[in-house]
């Protein structure tokens, strides 16, 4: 903990810097994480203001909680839905392509210096996450190393300034990243979730929101139906929030129905999504017309097969490859 505090301290002048009235830009999520770091942070004493990034697929639980116990927190306007952007991208969101954390969460702070609650114990990938970081992985590593870094930056930067157009003061104005750069530090980094709780628990002593306890029994607290959950997890979505559900098919149908320029096989793609094993699950169609939406004849059966072994070239064309057979 006191490791977490010295590192706040430490990077509070820059945050002055980039945000003189605010401080800190603290991304704030209503997990017990981003709790964890907003009470750290306020236990530095230093000064900050906490985000929250709707995304319009949060769980409403999570929204009650914050307004109730962190109301100082401010809610970021968002001026489309998920579903929307969905819609203008021509694709939802996957474990391969999480486009909607680009869109919804990783541009807030921009030009600031942004508190998050990553730990190293929450996955591989965060497994090789730094205290300090720039984002567009222009630097990673620890305070003192960015300090160095910084200067060298803004060394460079000098060089090209003509020194007797700027006052002494204005060197200030030079800084290390520009535009929509920000300078993200994680004063968690090193914590495990024994410590996140301990922390919660035993020196803050503050509620936590209810998704973590029964019947929820949630780990972690995300968005709903998120594509990096489990099939338990998002069958359970699908039970607690059926409107979730209806909106992400409305999304699909509005693919199907030409409703974007998609390439042909992606559209093809989307209409299985929306089937159950590939056969039609539309509650509107009549159960004795139902039949298969979307058929698939498969690539020629080769199998690799010694020579003593070998079936006569007309193998399965014939038949069209239905005789049951799956490929080696």
């Amino acid at each position: 903990m006191a490791k977490s505090v010295e590192l706040i301290q430490k990077a509070e002048r820059l945050a002055r810097m980039y945000d003189p009235e605010n401080g800190f830009y603290l991304a704030f999520s209503g997990g017990k994480d981003s709790q964890a770091l907003y009470h750290i942070t306020q236990l530095a004493g230093v000064a900050f203001k906490a985000h929250f990034s709707p995304t319009s697929v949060d769980p409403p639980q999570v929204i009650r909680f914050i307004r109730k116990n962190y109301p100082d927190c401010e809610f970021e306007k968002v001026d489309k839905s998920m579903y929307q952007v969905a819609k203008e991208m021509g694709m939802v969101p996957t474990m391969k392509l999480r486009w909607c954390c680009a869109k919804f969460k990783e541009s807030a702070g921009e030009g600031k210096v942004t508190l998050t609650g990553v730990r190293h114990a929450e996955s591989i990938k965060r497994s090789k996450r730094k205290e300090v970081e720039v984002t567009g992985h222009k630097f990673a590593g620890d305070i003192e190393e960015f300090f160095a870094w910084s200067a060298e930056k803004v060394a460079k930067k000098m060089k090209n300034i003509n020194q007797d157009e700027f006052s002494r003061d204005k060197e200030q104005e030079v800084r290390c990243i520009n535009g929509k750069d920000s300078i993200i530090v994680n004063p968690l980094v090193e914590w495990t979730d024994g410590d996140v709780w301990d922390f919660l628990n035993k020196v803050v002593e503050v509620p936590h929101c209810e998704l973590y306890d029964p019947p929820y029994n949630r780990r972690r607290i995300g968005c709903i139906l998120c594509p990096m959950s489990s099939r338990a997890t998002k069958l359970r979505d699908i039970e607690l929030y059926p409107y979730v559900k209806q909106k992400w098919l409305e999304v699909f149908e509005y693919f199907i129905g030409g409703g974007t320029t998609l390439p042909t096989q992606h559209a093809e793609n989307q209409a299985v999504l929306r089937t159950r094993g590939g056969r039609n699950t539309d509650p509107t169609t009549p159960t004795s017309s139902r039949k298969w939406q979307y058929n698939y004849t498969p690539a020629p059966n080769v199998r690799r097969t010694s020579k003593r072994n070998c079936p006569p070239p007309n193998h399965g064309q014939e038949t069209g490859n239905q005789d049951g057979e799956k490929p080696g």
